[in-house]
């Protein structure tokens, strides 16, 4: 999250050297593994991250909110073109799973 809130979960116990480099090791695995089923694995380990944390997907989306209209831009600007097809759903595939593995990266 961008702000701190005090707690007494397991991801608040955490030595704040451990956090940095669980958020390091994370990112490099999301760079690393950019298919759907890495994606889709990386999915999982947010979810523990989050739950470790007392969070919910809803208030860390929140948290997130003006992050989320620039990801799916980079989404819509990929998917029209200039010329006929002018929708074009094929090229924002690489660009979706980017901004979604932006968006795990954020996250955790």
């Amino acid at each position: 999250m961008l702000r701190y809130e005090p707690g007494d979960s397991l991801a608040h116990r955490l030595d704040p050297r451990t956090k940095l480099a669980v958020q390091l090791a994370f990112a490099a695995a999301a760079f690393a593994h950019t298919d759907p089923q890495g994606l889709a694995v990386l999915t999982v380990v947010t979810g523990v991250a989050l739950a470790s944390a007392h969070l919910t997907p809803v208030s860390v989306l929140w948290g997130y909110r003006f992050l989320l209209p620039l990801l799916a831009a980079a989404v819509l600007f990929e998917l029209v073109t200039l010329g006929p097809p002018w929708i074009e759903p094929a090229a924002a595939v690489d660009p979706l799973l980017a901004s979604y593995r932006t968006l795990l990266i954020v996250a955790v």
